[in-house]
Formats: structure tokens, C-alpha cells, sequence
């Protein structure tokens, strides 16, 4: 891809940043391409000086606002392919927060957070979380609070298993497998 250049917007011509991701200076009456640097969070940055004052700026969004059209007014720019050091204009794209955060999850950059059993500090098996539910399901008048003593948990802790607020992943396919299993015993 050839390499085009654009002024970036609110710098008075003094700065411009190309397709690939570079930017250049015209503060000395001649162009410089600046030294990519990294910031903090592994994104390339450049430091634009306007009015005496330094401001860092991703380089990616650089690209994106001069490069990439955004019809729907998104606020986030997204490395397609997961790379935060590829800033080709062809590597970008306007993206929502929630869209760039399943972006990250749905390309492996991003491990869903320990759940249910593979929590440290669970105290209960998906299969008592089963339980818990079908016995709401049974008996939806049955106490929180006695539910809670019958498995060593709070009251709010059953209401958030009951309500899917914990535990969500868990499904109850096998809740009335369970129930007859069990009577039989």
C-alpha cells in the first residue's frame, strides 16, 4: 500500500499522520517522521506539542480519525487483528466499547474471568446450584434464609443463584434428572 499522508486535525498543519501509522513534523519548516514509543499499555503514542502544551496521542486513533470513516459516530478504534502495534489503516476500525471488548474475547486476547467452580473462592458445586434453583422451582414460597443455612451461604447468595445473577452459566437441563435421582436414593 502506498504510504499517504493527512494533517491531523487541531494542530495547525504542524503534524500529519500517514496510512501505516507514522507521524511526521513540520515544526522546523522541514518534515521528520517522529519516533514511534509505547506507551504504558503496549499502544504506539506520539507527543504533539500545540500552544506550549505536550499532549499524547494514540497513533491508531491518529489513523482512524484521518483515515477510516465512522457513519455511525463510534467512540472506540479496534485492531482487527488483535495486534495493537499494527497501525495500518487497513488493521483499523470504529468500534463500540462492548463491541471492543468482544473483539478481545472472541480472538483469545481477552480470558473470560474464573466463574462458578473455577473461582477461588466458590463455596458451591454447579451441581447444588441446580439444586438450589429446583428447589425454589418446587417450593417457590421455601425461605432464602433457610435455603442458605441448608448449603452454608447467605440469603442474598441464593437470591442471586435464583434470580441468574450468579451462576448464570449453569443451565438446569438436568434439575428434574436430579430431583428423581435422588428420591430414589
Amino acid at each position: 500500500m502506498k504510504t499517504s499522508w493527512k494533517d491531523i486535525l487541531g494542530y495547525g498543519g504542524d503534524y500529519q499522520i500517514s496510512n501505516h501509522g507514522d507521524v511526521r513534523s513540520c515544526k522546523t519548516g522541514k518534515w521528520k517522521v517522529l519516533a514511534r514509543k509505547l506507551n504504558t499499555h503496549g499502544y504506539f503514542c506520539s507527543w504533539l506539542y500545540k500552544n506550549g502544551k505536550v499532549k499524547g496521542r494514540r497513533n491508531a486513533r491518529l489513523v482512524a480519525l484521518a483515515f477510516v470513516e465512522n457513519p455511525h459516530n463510534k467512540p472506540q478504534v479496534n485492531h482487527i487483528d488483535g495486534n495493537k502495534q499494527n497501525d495500518c489503516v487497513d488493521n483499523l476500525e470504529w468500534c463500540t466499547a462492548r463491541e471492543n471488548v468482544q473483539h478481545a474475547y472472541d480472538t483469545g486476547l481477552a480470558v473470560s474471568p474464573n466463574r462458578g467452580e473455577n473461582c477461588h473462592n466458590h463455596k458451591l458445586n454447579e451441581h447444588q446450584v441446580r439444586r438450589i434453583r429446583l428447589m425454589r422451582e418446587i417450593n417457590p414460597k421455601m425461605m432464602y434464609k433457610s435455603i442458605a443455612k441448608m448449603f452454608g451461604v447467605t440469603k442474598d447468595a441464593i437470591g442471586l443463584i435464583v434470580r441468574r445473577e450468579r451462576w448464570a452459566h449453569v443451565d438446569d437441563f438436568d434439575q428434574k434428572a436430579d430431583l428423581l435421582l435422588n428420591k430414589k436414593k
